[in-house]
C-alpha cells in the first residue's frame, strides 16, 4: 500500500479499525471547522515517503525504549508535554501512564495491567450486551422506533435501559458532527457502548450530556497513534491474550496501542478521566442541589466558606477557580469583574468539557496533555498519600485564559463580557496560556510540588 498522500490517520488505520471506518470519515479528521484552528499553528502534516511516516513512529518508540531504560524523569516528560512534543503515536501510551492504567514506574507489570483492566471490559460488554440480544440494535445509529420488532425489543429492555439508550444516541447522533469521522455508523456505535457500560457501572450520576464530547475528543486524539493488527475479529472470542517482553520494544508498543483493543482502551482511559472528581462534576443538576442559595461575600469568600456548603462540587469548584485563586492572582481585575459576570455560566461549560469547546479538536490534545500529565506529576508526588488528583491543572488553564483576554475584558461594556467568555477570541497563544497557567501551578498553587526531588529522579530502572 502506497503512503504518497496518504493522511496520517488514513495511513496507520488500514485494518482492524480501518475496515470499519470509510476513507469520508478518516478525511475528516483534518477538517475541523472551529474557527480557532486557522489561526493556531498545528502539526498536521502529510506523509510523501514510507521513511518519513517510519520516523515518525521511530519517535514514538524511542520516547518508549528511553522511559523502559530508566532515562527519562519526569521533568524530562514535562519539557516535551508543555512544548508539545509529545508525538501524536504515543498519546495513548501517556494516557495509560499518566492514570496509572500501567504502573508508571513499573512496566514489568503493564502486562498483568493492562489485560486485566481489558478483559473488565469485556466482561461487562458480555454483562450488559452481548447477554442480552434484544438489546443489540439499540446501539445501531438508525432509530428503530417504527419497525416490528420496536415493541418486542422495547419490552425485553432492563428497567429505565430504553430511556438511557435513547438519551445516549441522541447525544452521539450530535457529537462533533462537523467531522465526518463521527457521521460514521461504526464510530457512533463505539461511542453509544462505551457510554451505556459507564453508566451502568456508574449510577450516581449516570450518563449526563457532555460525557459524550469527553469520550469522542479521547476518540479523536487516540485514533492516529493505534498500531494495526494483523488479526481480525472479535478480541473477546478471537484474539489471545498477548505475551510481552518488554526488553523488546517492537512489541511492547504493538501490546500498549493495537488497535483491536481500541474499543477496551477508550473505555478505560475515559472512566479513569471521569473518576477524578469530574463524573462528581456532572451531579451539579441533581434535585439535592436546586434551589440551594447561599449569601456570601464575594470579595472575602474563603476556601472554608466554599467547602462548609453542601452546594454542588462543580459551583465549588467554580467558586475556587474564581472568587478565590483568580481573586489572589488579580484582585484588580477581580474586582473589574466580580459585578459585571456570573462565573457560573462560563465555567460550568469550561470545567465540565475540559475547555474542548473553547479550543480546536486539533489543539484541545496539547491541553489535555498538559492536564493529564499533571495528575502523574501529582500522583508521584504525593506517594498516593492523600486522595488521587482531581484534574487540578485545569484550574491554572481557565485563570490563565481569563487573564489573556485581560483588556478585553476591562475595556469592554457589561453586556459584552461574557460573549468574549463563552465565546473565547480566535486569535491567541495557546503556548503562553500553557506557559502561564505552569508559572500559576509552579510558582503560587502547587509550588511544593514542581520543588520536589522527585521530578528529576529517573521514572523507572530496571
Amino acid at each position: 500500500m502506497s503512503l504518497e498522500n496518504k493522511t496520517e490517520l488514513e495511513t496507520i488505520n488500514n485494518n482492524s479499525i480501518n475496515n470499519k471506518i470509510t476513507n469520508e470519515g478518516e478525511e475528516s479528521m483534518n477538517n475541523d471547522t472551529n474557527s480557532q484552528s486557522e489561526n493556531i499553528q498545528t502539526t498536521e502534516k502529510t506523509f510523501q515517503t514510507l521513511d518519513e511516516f517510519n520516523d515518525i513512529y521511530e519517535d514514538s518508540k524511542t520516547l518508549l525504549k528511553n522511559y523502559i531504560e530508566g532515562n527519562l524523569t519526569l521533568n524530562n516528560i514535562s519539557h516535551k508535554v508543555i512544548n508539545n512534543k509529545i508525538p501524536k503515536e504515543f498519546r495513548i501510551i501517556l494516557y495509560k501512564i499518566c492514570f496509572n492504567v500501567i504502573e508508571f514506574n513499573n512496566p514489568k507489570k503493564w502486562e498483568e495491567n493492562l489485560n486485566q483492566k481489558r478483559n473488565y471490559y469485556y466482561n461487562e460488554v458480555n454483562k450488559y450486551i452481548n447477554s442480552n440480544k434484544n438489546i443489540i440494535p439499540f446501539f445501531n445509529c438508525t432509530d428503530i422506533k417504527g419497525t416490528k420488532n420496536y415493541e418486542k425489543l422495547y419490552k425485553s429492555l432492563p428497567k429505565n435501559d430504553e430511556h438511557l439508550l435513547s438519551l445516549i444516541k441522541l447525544d452521539v447522533e450530535r457529537t462533533f458532527q462537523d467531522l465526518d469521522l463521527f457521521k460514521n455508523p461504526s464510530i457512533k456505535e463505539m461511542l453509544c457502548k462505551i457510554l451505556y457500560i459507564f453508566s451502568k457501572e456508574n449510577t450516581d450520576p449516570s450518563y449526563c450530556q457532555g460525557m459524550n464530547e469527553i469520550c469522542g475528543t479521547l476518540l479523536y486524539i487516540f485514533l492516529p497513534g493505534m498500531t494495526v493488527s494483523e488479526n481480525e475479529g472479535d478480541p473477546q472470542n478471537d484474539i489471545p491474550q498477548m505475551k510481552v517482553d518488554i526488553s523488546k520494544i517492537d512489541t511492547l508498543y504493538n501490546f500498549l496501542t493495537n488497535d483491536i483493543y481500541f474499543e477496551a482502551d477508550l473505555y478505560i482511559i475515559f472512566n479513569e478521566i471521569m473518576s477524578r472528581d469530574l463524573k462528581e462534576l456532572y451531579t451539579y443538576n441533581d434535585e439535592r442541589y436546586r434551589n440551594k442559595k447561599y449569601e456570601y461575600d464575594k470579595f472575602n469568600l474563603t476556601l472554608e466558606d466554599v467547602e462548609k456548603t453542601d452546594e454542588s462540587e462543580l459551583v465549588k469548584r467554580i467558586k475556587r477557580v474564581f472568587y478565590i485563586k483568580l481573586k489572589q492572582i488579580d484582585f484588580n481585575l477581580f474586582k473589574e469583574l466580580v459585578n459585571k459576570i456570573d462565573p457560573d455560566i462560563f465555567l460550568l461549560r469550561w470545567i465540565l468539557c475540559l475547555l474542548n469547546r473553547e479550543i480546536s479538536l486539533k489543539n484541545v490534545m496539547w491541553l489535555w496533555d498538559c492536564i493529564f500529565f499533571y495528575e502523574l506529576v501529582e500522583f508521584t508526588v504525593n506517594n498516593e498519600e492523600k486522595d488521587m488528583p482531581r484534574l487540578n491543572f485545569l484550574d491554572c488553564l481557565c485563570i490563565s485564559m481569563i487573564l489573556n483576554i485581560k483588556e478585553d475584558l476591562v475595556s469592554c461594556e457589561k453586556g459584552t463580557v461574557m460573549m468574549y467568555l463563552l465565546q473565547y477570541p480566535n486569535e491567541f497563544n495557546l503556548r503562553e496560556i500553557i506557559l502561564n497557567a505552569k508559572k500559576l501551578s509552579k510558582e503560587i498553587f502547587n509550588k511544593e510540588i514542581w520543588e520536589n526531588e522527585k521530578l528529576n529522579e529517573k521514572i523507572y530502572n530496571i
